[in-house]
């Protein structure tokens, strides 16, 4: 197959990276480079992870022309954004072929750990697209199949997103989004209940039934899953709020309380010091608008989930509206809102959240 236009080429080189006209060619695995003057000089940290992430793709698609791109690898061949920053790549295959790890890569003033090829014996709910040439998994199949195999909160943030591409959604049309998103989550959920597969199925019914389209980030999706696992009231995305004679959109509220939970990602605070001032200088203004409505105004960012439980606590005292916190086991993170679906919610949750995107 044809390689992208991502500047990665084949080598000869069996351990040692590749040199080509006096170059140090950057190794994605045996046989496959990245010449980093093919790369822009401003490469940032997370471009670079992402970039490395499609070479690693692109190289087993490459190397196993039978193979489908699955879970992590179907949401970044579909341009998904993901919890983790650094996935293994994840294959379906009719044989077991040879797969082999990928070596750390390292960059001018950036470096991509190692990671793993996998592979993935769970069935396609759909056949198959072809995205940059490859064979990867459809939307669809790739939201029920991250459901039911991830950490929650990566398959959480994962159908957000998904569900989001899929219905379109548009907060300045909110009643015609909302049509188009239960359409796509009842296609996902009979899609879900259609398989054989049983693990993993009662918290992928619980993720694909609360997962919103009206995120517009891996961070409010984020928020939105650690919400809900505290909230006891109705918990509502994208709101529309009048206040001072101005048309707001909270990112997460739950109207019962007055309560307006915002995530400030890099895309609301601006690319440099003007428009960061610029942006808080609107937020301020913005809060205080809300606040003489009627509303609380909550900000997170996203190194508040680098201390999931902190983060829980501080959550469960807003929407106990300053009441005791009640003390939930890591187990049981997931029971104020499975309890609405199936009453079993103690299995749903026994790892550790993983860490938050590295920026």
């Amino acid at each position: 197959m044809d390689l992208p236009p991502l500047a990665l080429q084949r080598t000869r080189g069996k351990t040692a990276p590749d040199q080509r006209d006096g170059a140090r060619l950057l190794r994605i695995r045996r046989g496959f480079a990245l010449d980093p003057r093919e790369l822009p000089d401003t490469l940032k940290p997370w471009e670079a992870r992402r970039l490395v992430a499609e070479a690693r793709i692109h190289a087993t698609a490459a190397a196993h022309e039978e193979v489908v791109l699955t879970r992590e690898s179907a949401l970044v061949l579909h341009g998904i954004p993901a919890w983790a920053d650094n996935p293994d790549v994840w294959v379906r295959m009719d044989s077991r072929g040879t797969l082999r790890r990928f070596p750390a890569v390292e960059g001018e003033n950036w470096f991509v750990p190692s990671a793993r090829i996998r592979q993935d014996s769970r069935p396609s709910t759909d056949e198959p697209v072809v995205v940059d040439g490859i064979t990867v998994d459809s939307l669809e199949t790739t939201a029920v199949l991250c459901a039911l195999s991830l950490h929650p909160i990566e398959g959480f943030t994962a159908a957000c997103g998904i569900i989001r591409r899929l219905c379109g959604f548009n907060r300045f049309d909110i009643a015609e989004s909302r049509r188009r998103e239960e359409e796509v989550r009842t296609d996902l959920l009979r899609r879900l209940h259609s398989m054989t597969v049983k693990r993993g199925a009662k918290r992928a019914n619980v993720i694909l039934t609360y997962a919103s389209g009206a995120c517009e980030s891996v961070g409010e999706a984020a928020l939105l899953w650690y919400v809900l696992t505290v909230a006891q009231h109705d918990v509502e995305t994208q709101v529309e709020v009048r206040a001072d004679g101005r048309r707001y959109f909270a990112d997460i509220a739950i109207p019962a309380l007055g309560l307006i939970l915002e995530f400030d990602g890099m895309g609301k605070l601006g690319g440099n010091e003007v428009e960061f001032a610029r942006s808080r200088a609107a937020m301020m203004k913005r809060d205080l608008d809300l606040e003489r409505g009627g509303w609380r105004v909550a900000h997170f960012q996203m190194t508040d989930f680098a201390a999931p439980d902190a983060l829980r606590r501080r959550l469960a005292a807003l929407v106990d509206d300053g009441g005791p916190l009640l003390d939930v086991p890591a187990a049981g993170m997931w029971a104020p809102i499975d309890s609405r679906i199936n009453g079993n919610a103690r299995r749903l949750q026994r790892r550790a959240a993983p860490p938050p995107p590295a920026l």
